[in-house]
């Protein structure tokens, strides 16, 4: 079954990605190929995830 987005959802995800479009981040360079730039790091750290093939930094 195909669960569909409730209003207060969409109305959520506004919210908290507003401060990100209004003001975005600088963008980083990063070698074609690989997982990203070396910052990837400091966003995901905050959500224990982490890329395969690097480890988990200790928060």
């Amino acid at each position: 079954m195909l669960e569909r987005t409730t209003t207060v959802e969409r109305e959520r995800l506004w919210e908290v990605a507003a401060p990100l479009l209004d003001a975005p981040p600088p963008v980083e360079p990063y070698a074609p190929g690989s997982w990203g730039p070396d910052g990837i790091g400091a966003v995901a750290a905050p959500y224990r995830r982490y890329l395969p093939g690097r480890r988990a930094t200790p928060s």
